[in-house]
This record gives C-alpha cells, sequence and structure tokens, in this order.
C-alpha cells in the first residue's frame, strides 16, 4: 500500500499539472493548435511583447499564431495533427511562411524541373531555432535543393509591429537568380486588399493578370475596388454559384508598394516588403511583387508578396525585410488602413 505521504505528493503533482493544463489551453487554444493532450509535443516557440504574440513552428517552419495576446488568430491553420509527408508531398497547414521564387525553377529530388509540389526543405524544413529571447527568434532552415538556405528572423517591436527579415543563402558554387516569396494563409471569410496604383507603370499588359482567363468571372464576382484598394473576398458561396471554376491566382502588376492586408476576426493584419520590382523583371518569369491565390472548393487562400528578383553570387547572401502592422477594425473598412503608411 502507499504510504499516506506518498499520496499526499501524488495527488499535488496531478492538480498542479491539471491547473497548467487548464492554464495552457485557455492561453493557447485561441490558436487551434494546442489541447491538453498536445502539449508535451507542442514544437512552437512563443514571442511577445506589449501584447502582441507569434508563435513559430521550426518542426514545419512557420508561423503558427500572430495576434494579441488572448486574441484571435490571424492566420489560418489546419491539419496540425498530420506530421510532413516524407514522401516530398504537399500538406497544407496554413500559417505564415516562406518559399523560394520563380516557381517555374523548382526542382524534383532527381534534378529535374518541376514546379509542384514544392521542395520539402523549402516548405517545411525542418528548421533550428538559433535564438529565442522574450521579443525576438531566428530560424535557420537546411539547404535546399537549389543549394540556398534560408534564415528568418521575427521582432516584435510594441503591441502593434512586427519586424521580419528573410535572408538567403547561396552555399553552391553556382550562381542563382531568385526571389523570396513570402506568404500568409487567410482565414476562410477574410476579406485580401491590396492597394493599386493610381498610375500606368507599365506602357502596354494589363494591370492584373490572372493564371487562367476562364477563372476571370470568378475573380469578378468575388473582387471590387474601394479607393485605392482592391478587395477579395473569400467567403462567397463558390458550390451554389453555378460558377465552372473554383479558383484563381491573380498577379498585380501596377502596384503602389509591396503591401497586402488581410482583415479578420475584428483586425487588419498589414504586410509591407521591399519596394516592388516595377521593371518587371519578376513578371520575365511568371511572377509579380504581390499575388493572390484563391480556391474556394478547398477553401485555401493565400495572400503574397515578393522579393525583387536578386543575383545570389556563389558564399553571398540576400535579405528582404517585411514590417507587420495589427490594425483593430471591427469591420474590413479601408479607411482603417490609412493609419499605416510603408
Amino acid at each position: 500500500m502507499m504510504p499516506p505521504m506518498m499520496r499526499r505528493y501524488i495527488s499535488l503533482i496531478v492538480e498542479r499539472l491539471a491547473f497548467a493544463c487548464l492554464f495552457a489551453v485557455a492561453t493557447f487554444s485561441v490558436s487551434g493548435l494546442v489541447g491538453c493532450n498536445a502539449l508535451p509535443n507542442d514544437p512552437a516557440t512563443t514571442i511577445q511583447k506589449d501584447g502582441l504574440t507569434l508563435r513559430y513552428d521550426a518542426n514545419r517552419d512557420r508561423v503558427v499564431f500572430v495576434g494579441p495576446w488572448h486574441g484571435p488568430n490571424l492566420l489560418e491553420v489546419r491539419d496540425f495533427d498530420k506530421q510532413p509527408a516524407s514522401d516530398g508531398s504537399y500538406t497544407f497547414f496554413g500559417g505564415y511562411y516562406s518559399w523560394i521564387a520563380p516557381q517555374n525553377r523548382w526542382r524534383d529530388e532527381s534534378g529535374n524541373l518541376k514546379d509542384w509540389p514544392p521542395d520539402p526543405a523549402m516548405d517545411v524544413g525542418p528548421n533550428e531555432v538559433v535564438e529565442s529571447m522574450g521579443d525576438r527568434l531566428e530560424a535557420v532552415g537546411p539547404m535546399m535543393r537549389s543549394g540556398l538556405v534560408e534564415s528568418k528572423r521575427f521582432q516584435v517591436v510594441d503591441g502593434s509591429t512586427i519586424a521580419v527579415r528573410h535572408a538567403l543563402r547561396n552555399v553552391g558554387t553556382e550562381a542563382k537568380e531568385r526571389a523570396i516569396w513570402t506568404i500568409n494563409a487567410v482565414p476562410l471569410g477574410g476579406v485580401i486588399a491590396v492597394r493599386i496604383s493610381s498610375e500606368d507603370i507599365f506602357d502596354e499588359g494589363p494591370a492584373i493578370r490572372v493564371k487562367n482567363a476562364a477563372d476571370e468571372p470568378l475573380r469578378d464576382k468575388v473582387s471590387q475596388e474601394e479607393g485605392e484598394w482592391i478587395l477579395v473576398e473569400t467567403g462567397f458561396d463558390w458550390a451554389t454559384s453555378g460558377m465552372t471554376t473554383d479558383s484563381f491566382k491573380v498577379f498585380y502588376d501596377r502596384v503602389a508598394a509591396t503591401q497586402i492586408a488581410v482583415w479578420s476576426n475584428g483586425y487588419w493584419f498589414v504586410r509591407t516588403g521591399a519596394p516592388p520590382d516595377i521593371f518587371s523583371s519578376l513578371q520575365g518569369v511568371g511572377e509579380s511583387s504581390v499575388e493572390v491565390y484563391a480556391n474556394f472548393g478547398m477553401q485555401l487562400f493565400e495572400a503574397e508578396l515578393l522579393s525583387p528578383l536578386q543575383m545570389i553570387e556563389p558564399g553571398a547572401q540576400f535579405v528582404f525585410e517585411e514590417t507587420w502592422k495589427i490594425i483593430p477594425s471591427a469591420q474590413p473598412d479601408v479607411e482603417n488602413l490609412g493609419v499605416f503608411e510603408e
């Protein structure tokens, strides 16, 4: 029989574990990632300042939570009970993640050109957190098939601002011309906003390129201009619309800034990067500074920014920085975006 003192000791441990679990659920359940039974294996690293929180999962190389402490997650995440596929096939986890552009230069594990799926080292790492100190963290990924290695740094500056730095280093023996491609998954029902320039930057060609011309009716159904912004609604009921396609991708060429905003759950999440590539080097490889992908059938939506195309010599690195702003807004009112100028 167990001695009374030992029983009391075990009882205290159980009580404290139960309290810790309830605290963790109350604290982290807003991210949709952490339940009580997941705590021992939770791989995410949390940084925060002045109530603004970011959680980064190095095992899947993505930010899995951005938002106010105890507030809503401004990123879409899903299927975190799955492990990244061992065969290199793609699993959509959502969050905020980065790829390397252009897509038409991706290669498969045999070295052959293949634009899908992404190299797992590019998509899910796994990465190593090399620094984590309260309000900032830095992580480094494995070498990709291209001979490139990416590091990323996140710092919560204050209660509304996060500074992000991506560095792409060439550890191979040949120069590579690439761009850094950053993506955040958009919660269903969110609104994506892209600010369009009022001036014609290009002499010819459409202001908006659609991946497939047959997708234009769907794009027209879900997008509208409001002031300087084009808004894309993700809550459209495609299944009962009679449309023959469920998805489209738009490449925004005439943008006023490398900037994209997503409204969800009472906040604008605004990302601003380097000045846009207005001289069409990205267009020449099938990309642009700002892109939106919408798949209503899969309920998968992505807001995307790209750095300018850069030649990276062996041993050199290229840096792309973003500033994130979190702006309270009860409705997707673009007038509230005026409080932030890049």
